[in-house]
């Protein structure tokens, strides 16, 4: 929510969430971690930059990833705002 964003804004809290979201794009890739927390990471890439997120979250709309996790992949990407995460979108579902 907004204190994250916040925070998100902190020098002194930056490094603690860069180590906060290099677990969730480790988590989230972890094809033997618990699907629930492997949804919970690729959610929590929602409060890191697009350049850190984006390519976690493309990889987990490839067609053999559970349905669960890839819905999180594209309701995280769908939040962002640049353009430019339209296209690995439109091409997942091609």
């Amino acid at each position: 929510g907004s204190s994250l964003t916040k925070a998100l804004t902190r020098e002194d809290v930056r490094p603690v969430l860069a180590a906060v979201f290099a677990d969730s794009m480790k988590k989230a890739r972890d094809e033997k971690a618990p699907l629930e927390d492997r949804e919970s990471a690729a959610r929590l890439l929602g409060h890191a930059t697009l350049a850190e997120a984006m390519p976690v979250l493309v990889e987990l709309l490839r067609p053999d990833v559970p349905s669960v996790l890839k819905t999180a992949a594209v309701q995280t990407l769908a939040a962002f705002t640049d353009p430019s995460v339209s296209k690995p979108l439109v091409e997942a579902y091609r």
